[in-house]
Parts: structure tokens; sequence; C-alpha cells
């Protein structure tokens, strides 16, 4: 599982060397790493009027209102989901956004992962978590649901544990190893390993230990795509069919069925595999991008230090810094600082439209 934290090398320029001069240096931090997002650019807009109207009608912010903790009120909203979507194979199926799909739920509906997926991304996307739509799968050819079948999550990014996590809103669950959330890739990760063996499957707010149950299992994660449009309720239920998939060896030398209509008493190819929808990445970072982390890049120009903040943040709002003993407060995306003392301490972060905070990032100059 990679580190989400990197030792940042930070390049200084130093201006004026005449004898005497103070000269301050940035000294390396650990903070988190940054990774810009190559291929995934639609997001949803937050302040649009889908996502004014999900907010009037429904009343999931009730829910975490007095919660404190990112991640468990993220929990506690996907349990809010689990809770409103009552299985009624009888009733009719909703139109696939969420709007539909939330609004019939109290009263039931042949509700699957599809119908979770689709709310949790606009729940949680409109509470201010980045959320993606992703498909994985087992991918096996024989021809049964568990062996061949395709399920439908959700990624959130957690700014607490500053990485990506599967949340599954079907089951109210996802995976964790030694009580960290894995992204998709690392649960494939760890069943490619030794079929998960290292995984605990939790479910709930209370993180309740289960067994693997049918697609709620890590070896549904043989196979991972994830949606290239990431705007779905924006366009009121609407995906561009494109998938990104992480092409490593396994990819290239392994075929990935999808359970449909028989084809000759076996499962088919996956359509995506068949149709030229998938957008494959030599790169699993360009998949693991990190939204919402703040790059600080700092250039020491005597006794001032000239910083320029950049992040890949969805509804960016605002930056924010705060000094030792201090309070956050806005700033621009470039400043100058004054360098005076022995010592000068800031902390930087990006806020949404939601009012949430990425991860924060910590600069330390110091005189020489």
């Amino acid at each position: 599982m990679a580190s989400s934290y990197a030792r940042v090398a930070v390049s200084i320029l130093l201006i004026g060397t005449a004898s005497g001069q103070t000269h301050y240096v940035v000294r390396p931090v650990a903070n988190p790493q940054f990774r810009q997002s190559q291929v995934f650019f639609r997001f949803e807009d937050i302040g649009s009027p889908p996502f004014n109207e999900l907010r009037r009608r429904f009343a999931f912010a009730e829910t975490v209102k007095d919660i404190e903790d990112e991640f468990d009120r993220i929990l506690r909203l996907r349990h809010w989901i689990f809770n409103t979507l009552k299985v009624d194979p009888s009733k009719p199926s909703p139109p696939m956004d969420a709007i539909s799909i939330l609004t019939q739920g109290p009263s039931g509906g042949p509700f699957e992962c599809s119908h979770a997926m689709i709310a949790q991304n606009a729940v949680m996307n409109a509470m201010g978590y980045v959320t993606r739509c992703l498909q994985p799968g087992p991918g096996q050819e024989e021809n049964t649901y568990i062996a061949a079948g395709n399920h439908g999550v959700n990624e959130i990014w957690s700014n607490k544990h500053r990485k990506w996590f599967v949340s599954d809103a079907e089951f109210d669950g996802h995976f964790e190893k030694e009580s960290v959330p894995l992204s998709a890739l690392e649960i494939r990760d760890e069943y490619l390993k030794n079929e998960g063996k290292d995984v605990d499957l939790v479910v709930g707010p209370e993180r309740r230990k289960v067994r693997p149950q049918l697609l709620f299992s890590p070896h549904c994660y043989r196979f991972v795509a994830y949606e290239l449009t990431g705007d779905r309720h924006t366009q009121s239920g609407w995906s561009s069919g494109a998938l990104v998939v992480w092409e490593d060896e396994y990819f290239k030398t392994h075929t990935w069925y999808r359970w449909s209509e028989p084809s000759g008493g076996r499962a088919a190819v996956h359509w995506a595999l068949r149709q030229n929808h998938f957008v494959r990445l030599a790169h699993r970072d360009w998949i693991e991008w990190t939204p919402n982390v703040t790059s600080v890049k700092t250039t020491v120009q005597g006794e001032v230090a000239r910083v320029r903040l950049q992040s890949h943040t969805p509804n960016l709002d605002r930056y924010e810094i705060r000094r030792p003993g201090g309070r956050w407060e806005k700033t621009a995306a470039d400043l100058d600082i004054k360098l005076e003392g022995p010592r000068i301490e800031c902390e930087f972060r990006s806020v949404n439209k939601a009012g949430v905070a990425g991860p924060v990032y910590n600069l330390l100059i110091e005189k020489e």
C-alpha cells in the first residue's frame, strides 16, 4: 500500500550573496504527496441546479450536523443511503438519476449496486467529498454471477487519510487493512498477492467486520474500471460510457469477462472490451491522483519567500494560510512572506465551495 506522504525536496534560489547577508533555506518536511490529474477533468458542479435540488429535497445533511470527524461523517452519510433504499423487487425501477432513486427509495424498488453507486456519488459530492463512480469485477470466464459478475461502487477521497478508498453503498461497507481504508487498486493488490487474506470487510458507521458475500469481496476487484466523466449528477445521471483502466501486466495477460446472457454456455467478454471503450493507462498515479492536496513551490530571494500554491481541487473556493498560534485566513495563490527571525512556519490548505478543507501542507524556512 503506497504511503500517504512523500518527503518533498524544494528547489531554492538564493539571491544576494554579499558577505554578512542573512541566508534563509526551505527545509524538507513530510507533506501529503501531490499528483496532478492527467485524464480526469470533468467533475461535479456542486453549485448546479441538480445539486441545489438534491440538498433541498433530502435531509442527509441533518444526519451529520453534529459530527466533526470527516471519515465518520462519510460513513454515516453512506449508512443513510443504505437505509433509504428499501429493496423491493416487486416495485418498478426508477430512472437512473440520484433524485429519482432517492425519491422512490423509502417506498422500495429493485435497487442494486448501480442505484446505490449513483445515489452515493450525488450525496457525497453534495457534501463536498470528492467522489467518483467505478466498476470492479472478478472477470472470470465461468458463466456464473460470482465468477463473471459486475459491480458498481464509488471511491471517495478521504482528506483525513489522504487517499482514495472504496465505499460500497449497496452493502454499507468498505475494505480495510490495519484499520486503513483501501482504494480499489489496493484491494486488487491484496487479492492478487494472497486472495485478500489480510483485508477486513467492514460495514456500517461502527465498522463491524463481516465475511465476504457475493460481490462484496476482494475477489471482485481482479479488474477495475473508472468512469472517465465525473459529473453524473450534474448531468442528471448521464455517463459517457468511457472507462479508464490501469493496463498493467495482469490486465494485458488476462481477459475481463462480464456476466450477461450466455454466449455458447460461457460469459461474454466485457462489453467495453468488445466495443473498445476502455481508456488504457500505463501510469497508476494517473488514476490515483490527489484531489484537494496543495502543492507549495517556494523560492527564497534574500529576506522574502515567494510562494506559489497549486492544487487540483474540484469546486475550489479558496486557499488558506495559518501561522503558529493563529487562525486560518484566506490567501492568494501567489504570495510573498517576509522572512524574520530564525524560523518561519506556515500551513496551507485548499477549501472547496462546500467548506471542506483539504490536507494541510507545512512550510518550514530557517535561517542558515
